[in-house]
């Protein structure tokens, strides 16, 4: 097996394994496919085409728990879906050596969200807003978030559903992995379109998603998401790490 093949197959595991616990898969996948020298189009679109694999699968699991009802999260789809559109069209208006900035910078705002977000996942709080709002305000910003970059978007949604609405973990997991799927779909299909997807790398990571998207979303309902935690804090700083060092021409890594 070609060693790009095989990182590629390993790449889609490990993803698919943080992704479906606690969102930021795609703070494992991008980066990856940035290392394997992808142009930063291509990698976002390739990172949307894999990922919707595992969030679907994910998606699945969460729903035999019967805590949601698909029909109450229509009105957020559709918010989702208008914003995911509007970020990826903005995205690919920018110059990919613009985007090599853009990146870091938004990899910061990510990790201190993530240093900074205390025990939020263990508290149950009453809701903030209501839901209308919530879904129309959200949905077009962390939709269109998801479209232009992405990395993160699992953990921003489920301290947003957590925190301004007060679901409980279970069903703050299953709703987030729902407008997961929908920002990557209107993701997809303007990436499609455009042409920047790498397919083959796409179908091995995605099927690799399937599987451990299956085993990180048992694990999730059974011990939550302090298992991951720690984990996803070391990754998002090292990444973080790596891609300033790669923006300034400073290679720790073949």
């Amino acid at each position: 097996m070609e060693p790009d093949i095989l990182f590629v197959l390993l790449l889609g595991f490990f993803a698919g394994f943080v992704d479906s616990i606690a969102g930021g898969g795609g703070l494992i996948a991008l980066p990856g496919l940035l290392g394997l020298g992808l142009p930063p189009h291509i990698a976002l679109g390739t990172n949307k085409l894999q990922s919707i694999f595992g969030t679907i699968t994910a998606s699945i699991n969460y729903f035999t728990r019967k805590e949601v009802k698909l029909s109450s999260l229509y009105f957020g789809i559709v918010f989702t879906f208008i914003g995911a559109v509007a970020g990826t069209v903005c995205i690919l208006f920018v110059h990919p050596g613009m985007l090599r900035w853009i990146i870091p910078i938004a990899l910061s705002f990510v990790f201190f969200y993530l240093l900074f977000r205390g025990k939020i996942f263990d508290l149950n709080r009453p809701a903030k807003m209501k839901r209308g709002l919530f879904f129309v305000f959200f949905g077009l910003g962390l939709g269109f978030y998801d479209g232009f970059f992405g990395p993160g978007v699992g953990s921003f949604w489920m301290f947003s559903l957590l925190f301004f609405l007060g679901l409980k973990m279970i069903p703050a997991l299953t709703c987030t992995k729902v407008f997961n799927v929908t920002s990557n779909f209107a993701s997809i299909l303007i990436f499609a379109h455009s042409g920047s997807i790498h397919y083959q790398y796409a179908f091995l990571m995605g099927a690799t998603q399937i599987l451990c998207s299956n085993l990180g979303a048992r694990l999730a309902l059974k011990k939550g998401t302090k298992l991951i935690r720690p984990f996803l804090m070391v990754l998002v700083f090292f990444t973080l790490f790596k891609t300033i060092l790669d923006l300034v021409g400073v290679k720790i890594f073949p």
